[in-house]
């Protein structure tokens, strides 16, 4: 599984039953009108396959944050030349969904003036989330300064801390 903003690599076996090479002039991950889908990329658009042959082909999927849903897409080659090679469609999957989770704080958190209290902050609807690949959750958590203080080194007047939790 693919963690968003992160690569992740599969590769596919391009085989040639015949004995002619024949070459592959432009190769692409695309929806079902043959639109390129950007998520999705080749290790090189265009390589010949040999004869009686195979070519490995790397396809590299890295959803983004601003676009954080499952894709599904064909692999297209395009072969420059007539032949009756029959090239079957690979279907191609990222679903960026399993790296997607909630964080949640209580809103009824208190304490008396002076003491150090801990808040605690819930991940919520991770299913699949520990299973994506995920090792590490950031965060930014805003305050009021006139109310809370931070401690530990972080400077006075501060009104947001950011985290990073390994998992």
């Amino acid at each position: 599984s693919a963690v968003i903003g992160t690569g992740v690599t599969s590769n596919v076996d391009i085989t040639n039953p015949n004995s002619a090479p024949y070459d592959v002039v432009d190769a692409y991950v695309g929806d079902a009108s043959k639109n390129p889908i950007p998520e999705f990329s080749v290790s090189t658009t265009s390589f010949t396959v040999p004869g009686s042959g195979t070519y490995k082909l790397d396809v590299t999927y890295t959803p983004s944050a601003s676009n954080p849903v499952d894709m599904y897409g064909i692999l297209y080659l395009v072969v420059n030349q007539p032949c009756s090679t029959t090239l079957d469609k690979i279907t191609v999957e990222g679903k960026p969904t399993l790296s997607i989770a909630n964080l949640s704080i209580a809103n009824d958190n208190q304490d008396y003036i002076g003491r150090i209290t801990t808040i605690p902050v819930t991940l919520n609807g991770q299913t699949g989330f520990l299973s994506s690949g995920t090792n590490s959750v950031e965060f930014t958590v805003q305050f009021d300064e006139t109310l809370l203080s931070p401690i530990n080194g972080t400077p006075v007047g501060t009104n947001q801390v950011s985290h990073k939790l390994n998992l």
